[in-house]
């Protein structure tokens, strides 16, 4: 071993060294990334790995290998993952989390690739990036998970038709995130054969609502409907209107042209006025240029949904 060789061999120990003590629990190095559940590149499968029947669920991180020069080679070192695998096990109608998986969990045989949307957003506004995971078929299960302090994922919810109320996996679905009410949280926005259907709203401790029936499903109407007016979306909102007053906002919908995503930024969150077993009447304010106007907004039942009436 000569003096050339000593400095990149020391180099490389060192860099060995940081790695195993940075990945060590509760190491001084390793500190958990708001963003650690995005940057780990989860790959998903499905499977039934505790044998009762009903679809099990497994991420892995992506395997990120980074080599180190040694003399004439490449030493290959695998940096340890933001976020660890995990893996969401099916009991009695409800998901257990086990994270980090057995080897008997990981190696399951029954699991194979499952095609999910991966959707990411800080969803309580406390400045970390949660994961939406969505079962593109209604057969695999969607959740939501978050990052705890220690670096170990947490189930937070479980997204399926009984929690939410909407089939996040129905056929013609596509599921984005978006702050619809500018809280500073992200919202779950439905979009079925392309044009916006549902709205579901997360509160404060990152949960999507579930509306039942009554004014809240009219507030949720609402809701999608401002939405499509915030995405420009003029075919998704008039699906969203009564059949009567479609004539009349498809012509102010061609009027205002680009100009329809800017209509609602300044519209205030929405307050029951009135409310009738097939009608709900809303007020909203309007605070433009240091100037607030209330205007009323009525929604009435009509086959079997709410729909905006007038505007």
């Amino acid at each position: 071993m000569n003096e050339k060789t000593l400095p990149r061999i020391s180099h490389v120990a060192l860099a060995i060294a940081f790695l195993v003590i940075a990945s060590a629990p509760g190491s001084a190095y390793a500190q958990v990334q708001p963003d650690a559940l995005q940057r780990a590149g989860y790959r998903i499968f499905t499977g039934d790995a505790n044998g009762d029947g009903v679809v099990d669920v497994l991420a892995r991180p992506r395997v990120v290998v980074v080599p180190i020069p040694l003399d004439d080679l490449d030493v290959p070192i695998v940096v340890p993952p933001p976020s660890p695998p995990f893996a969401l096990l099916s009991a009695g109608g409800t998901y257990t989390l086990v994270a980090p998986p057995t080897e008997a969990i990981l190696n399951h045989p029954s699991w194979v690739p499952a095609p999910y949307d991966l959707l990411f957003g800080n969803l309580n506004a406390d400045g970390n990036t949660e994961l939406v995971m969505r079962g593109s078929v209604t057969s695999h299960p969607s959740f939501v998970m978050a990052i705890a302090p220690s670096g170990t994922p947490v189930l937070r919810q479980h997204l399926s038709a009984a929690t939410i109320g909407v089939d996040l996996g129905a056929s013609g679905s596509i599921v984005s995130l978006a702050d619809v009410n500018r809280d500073g949280r992200a919202d779950l926005v439905v979009r079925v054969n392309g044009l916006i259907s549902t709205v579901r709203i997360a509160n404060a401790d990152g949960l999507f609502e579930n509306p039942n029936t009554g004014r809240l499903a009219a507030i949720v109407a609402w809701r999608a409907f401002r939405t499509s007016l915030d995405a420009g979306d003029a075919p998704s909102a008039l699906n969203l209107v009564s059949v009567d007053a479609v004539p009349k906002y498809n012509d102010a919908f061609n009027s205002l042209g680009e100009a329809l995503a800017g209509l609602s930024q300044n519209w205030s969150e929405p307050r029951p006025v009135n409310v009738g077993s097939d009608y709900v009447t809303l007020l909203i304010r309007d605070t433009t240029g240091g100037t607030t106007r209330a205007h009323l907004v009525t929604l009435t039942f009509e086959n079997g949904r709410w729909v905006v009436d007038e505007l």
